[in-house]
């Protein structure tokens, strides 16, 4: 999987979604398409920095009962805040793509 060919743009400090950049040591989770078998998906977990890719699972995605979107991306003030810590969550397209604008990014 080429990480150019995901709807996220990941880098030091920095992680794009659509049109915004956010900054800062973030963390991403997210389910998407396995290139090598249509039929499964692949749970991706990747962060800005060493700190936020230690955080990454705070969201468990195979946790039962607790329903999760296709991705989230958060800051460490999940762990206070818990969902008010979230900078970005949401839902693909049936093109696992932001097109049909189904998901939330937090105001500047």
């Amino acid at each position: 999987l080429a990480a150019d060919s995901l709807p996220f743009q990941i880098s030091d400090q920095a992680m794009t979604v659509g049109e915004r950049r956010l900054e800062g040591d973030i963390s991403l989770e997210m389910v998407y398409p396995n290139p090598l078998n249509t039929e499964r998906l692949l749970a991706l977990f990747a962060g800005t920095s060493a700190a936020a890719e230690t955080l990454c699972t705070y969201f468990d995605p195979l946790h039962p009962g607790e329903p999760v979107p296709d991705f989230i991306i958060y800051s460490e003030d999940v762990k206070k805040y818990h969902w008010g810590g979230v900078q970005a969550a949401g839902f693909f397209s049936q093109n696992w793509d932001l097109d049909n604008n189904d998901y939330y990014i937090r105001p500047k």
